[in-house]
């Protein structure tokens, strides 16, 4: 069994060097809509935990914006379950994403440059 387990970890290995990195899929100076970045996972203000939850799941990521009417006003990270929802008693097929989300949390837009990005990220840790 370990075997089997080696052979499949030695060719992910393999795949992985030959998948260009983020710098030579991307220049700098590029925006970020070059990037392949995956579909967004949105839900409204009024969505339930467990609903954000089983998105989260479904999607595999970390975490899930949330809009109302339209316009972003949070987002709910894996984080912030863990800090403010479990261990509390709270009934997650009631409490809501409002309740619990980050608010108003800053974003970059698809012109910005992969530079910008990056350096946004380091400057604000």
């Amino acid at each position: 069994m370990q075997d089997g387990l080696d052979e499949e970890l030695q060719q992910m290995d393999e795949r992985e060097q030959d998948a260009p990195t983020l710098v030579e899929a991307v220049h700098l100076d590029d925006p970020l809509s070059a990037l392949e970045l995956q579909p967004l996972s949105v839900v409204e203000k009024g969505t339930t935990i467990k609903q954000a939850v089983e998105l989260m799941k479904k999607n595999e990521v970390g975490c899930v914006l949330v809009t109302e009417n339209g316009k972003l006003v949070g987002i709910l990270t894996e984080r912030d379950l863990i800090r403010r929802v479990m261990g509390h008693g709270l009934d997650h097929s009631v409490e809501t994403t409002g309740s619990h989300m980050t608010r108003n949390p800053e974003y970059l837009r698809l012109e910005d440059s992969v530079a910008h990005a990056l350096n946004h990220m380091y400057d604000r840790g």
